[in-house]
């Protein structure tokens, strides 16, 4: 497995996205990214870094957060965007559970039915959950809506 990191300072968060994404996969080099976390400062709009970041990454898996600061291994970082790359003989997926707050029963049988159907060569289970307001549907990804 390869990582590489990319952290950026910008007025928005699209740029600030953009940069960080475009240092980390350079860093990668000819590598292909299978799995992008990323880490953004609170200032910044989500949505707009995600459009930074998903427009060199394009349909990459991506787990993201965000933070007062990011921190590497350069630092303490406020006001900034970190993208980690991973790359590597792993497979990774999204699922995308809205509603998991309301029925935890329901989510847990679901994420069960998900991880059960892959067996095969699974050794980690990674959930990611977050309560973020959204604007939309519109804003949300045909393929996860």
């Amino acid at each position: 497995m390869i990582g590489s990191v990319g952290v950026a300072q910008a007025l928005d968060g699209r740029e600030a996205g953009l940069q960080a994404a475009h240092q980390a996969l350079n860093r990668l080099g000819a590598n292909a990214p299978g799995l992008a976390v990323v880490i953004a400062s609170h200032q910044y709009h989500p949505r707009e870094v995600l459009n930074g970041v998903s427009s060199l990454l394009g349909d990459s898996p991506m787990i993201g957060f965000s933070s007062p600061a990011t921190l590497t291994n350069k630092g303490h970082h406020p006001h900034s965007v970190a993208v980690a790359l991973l790359s590597g003989d792993f497979q990774s997926d999204t699922l995308w559970l809205p509603g998991y707050s309301q029925s935890g029963r329901e989510t847990a049988a679901k994420i069960m039915q998900h991880a059960s159907a892959r067996v095969e060569r699974q050794s980690m289970l990674f959930l990611q959950t977050a309560s973020m307001e959204m604007p939309s549907s519109s804003a949300i990804p045909p393929h996860l809506n």
